[in-house]
C-alpha cells in the first residue's frame, strides 16, 4: 500500500481564526477545544464569537468533511480529532483547533479521521511534540509531513463500513 503526505491529500491543514469569544453567548458559533474534548463534534460545546462583518471571516467556515484536531492541550488529549458534521450550518473554524480539509475525490474523511485514532498516529504525534508541565504542542508544518497508508477510495470506504459496524458493536 503507497504512502501519502498529509500534505498531498488535503487541501489546508491550518489554524483557525482568531477571534474573541463573548461572554453573553452572542453571536456567531465558533469551535474551540471543548468543541471535540470528547472525540466527537459536540454543537453544544461551541463558543459565540462577536464578528459584525462577515467579510472578516473569509474562508475559515466549516464544512461536512472537516477534521478538528487539538494541537495545543494537555499531552494525553493532543492529537484528538473529530469529524465535523455541518448539515448546512454556518460554523467558524476557531483559534487552537487545526482544521484539515481532505481532497475528498482522493481520501474519505472518515478514513482520515479513523487514522488519527491509530497506534501509528499516536506515535508519531509524540515524536514532533514539544511538551512542557501540563502543556503540550506541535507545529501543523511537522503534521503536514505525516506519512498515511493511502488504498484506493473503494478500500478505505470497506474498511470505514468495517470500523463503523465494530464501532457500533462496542
Amino acid at each position: 500500500m503507497r504512502k501519502v503526505k498529509l500534505n498531498d491529500i488535503a487541501e489546508y491543514v491550518r489554524n483557525g481564526k482568531s477571534i474573541k469569544n463573548s461572554s453573553d453567548g452572542s453571536g456567531l458559533p465558533i469551535t474551540r477545544i471543548e468543541t471535540i474534548s470528547d472525540g466527537n463534534f459536540n454543537k453544544n460545546k461551541l463558543g459565540y464569537g462577536g464578528v459584525n462583518d462577515l467579510s472578516k471571516i473569509g474562508d475559515y467556515w466549516l464544512q461536512d468533511g472537516d477534521i478538528l484536531m487539538s494541537h495545543i492541550n494537555s499531552p494525553k488529549h493532543l492529537g484528538k480529532s473529530a469529524l465535523c458534521t455541518i448539515n448546512g450550518e454556518r460554523i467558524i473554524h476557531g483559534m487552537n483547533l487545526l482544521c484539515i480539509r481532505p481532497k475528498q475525490d482522493i481520501v474519505s474523511p472518515k478514513y482520515l479521521n479513523y487514522y488519527f485514532s491509530s497506534n501509528d498516529f499516536d506515535r508519531y504525534i509524540k515524536s514532533i511534540s514539544n511538551q512542557s508541565v501540563n502543556q503540550a504542542s506541535f507545529a501543523a508544518s511537522k503534521l503536514k509531513k505525516l506519512q498515511i497508508p493511502l488504498p484506493s477510495l473503494d478500500e478505505q470506504k470497506a474498511i470505514v463500513a468495517k470500523l463503523d459496524r465494530a464501532q457500533r458493536l462496542i
